[in-house]
């Protein structure tokens, strides 16, 4: 299948997120699946997973790290292009109704699938995060309790009380 790009900014130092039109990976996506993005360039023939964060409507809401020549070539890519995927992969994180309390761990770029999986659980959960020197997606998890630290030393709590809303997402 082939998605379109709607931006792909970044967000942070060396970290993009990219908003792909894909009616159907956006459609039965679930929290904690990925996509692999292939692209076209000679040399880089392996595709690269890239966790989806949230969805948008039609859209595909990924953050990635510029880690090599692919994700390079990924930051470079504009709105308007086409790229060649394949998704939703991977079983994704099974969410059970009966729960009333979640805490949420992650960090860095593994802080993209926690974003969804907190939509999908639907409650207010307390979710502790780690980064470098600087947070990422932290304004995306609602009607949580935010707890940063980071290697830098920079510490922050912050509250949200919107409701969560569908899959995921601006609010």
């Amino acid at each position: 299948m082939t998605g379109t790009i709607v931006y792909n900014k970044e967000i942070s130092e060396g970290i993009f997120e990219m908003s792909l039109a894909a009616e159907e990976v956006a459609q039965t996506a679930k929290a904690g699946q990925f996509v692999m993005l292939y692209l076209d360039k000679p040399g880089l023939l392996l595709p690269r997973p890239i966790s989806i964060c949230f969805t948008e409507g039609d859209n595909i809401i990924l953050v990635y790290k510029i880690a090599g020549e692919g994700t390079k070539y990924m930051s470079e890519m504009q709105t308007n292009n086409p790229i060649r995927l394949m998704g939703p992969l991977g079983n994704g994180f099974t969410v059970k109704e009966s729960v009333k309390k979640a805490a949420l761990i992650g960090g860095g770029i593994g802080t993209p699938p926690m974003v969804m999986l907190q939509k999908a659980l639907n409650i207010k959960t307390d979710v502790y995060l780690g980064f470098y020197s600087k947070s990422i997606l932290t304004e995306h998890f609602s009607d949580s309790n935010v707890y940063v630290a980071t290697e830098t030393g920079r510490r922050h709590k912050r509250q949200c009380n919107r409701p969560s809303q569908g899959k995921g997402g601006r609010q």
